[in-house]
């Protein structure tokens, strides 16, 4: 099949977060990304100066850069652990392989050929 079944439900669902995260970025960046953290009550604190609040307003707004900060960091974390699973599967795949014992694997005794034996030798009908 060429085209992959979708339902519009998770169409519109995949658009409207699409959207959200989209809105949230925006008020990130808002600005530029030197003002992320720069309104009146962060800037105070942390960088020691005081800023307009009109100045605040035409920059980033904290809670959105948290929130974009934070799903920046899952996905790079999620893209970690694919590259060292994959390095991971790679090493055990060519070079992994050398380092493996040569020792016979024993057998399953319960596994045979054939039906088990029999303790009670079967009656013939009468």
């Amino acid at each position: 099949m060429l085209i992959p079944r979708f339902s519009i439900k998770i169409l519109l669902i995949v658009t409207t977060v699409a959207a959200v995260f989209s809105l949230v970025l925006a008020q990130a960046l808002k600005g530029g990304v030197e003002g992320i953290f720069l309104n009146s009550r962060f800037a105070s604190r942390r960088l020691g100066m005081v800023i307009s609040p009109e100045y605040a307003q035409a920059h980033g707004e904290p809670w959105a850069a948290a929130l974009v900060l934070t799903c920046a960091g899952i996905v790079l974390i999620f893209l970690l652990f694919l590259a060292f699973w994959t390095l991971g599967w790679i090493w055990e795949e060519t070079i992994g392989q050398v380092f493996k014992s040569r020792t016979p694997q024993p057998s399953n005794p319960f596994a045979s050929a054939g039906p088990p034996r029999q303790i009670v030798p079967p009656s013939e009908p009468q």
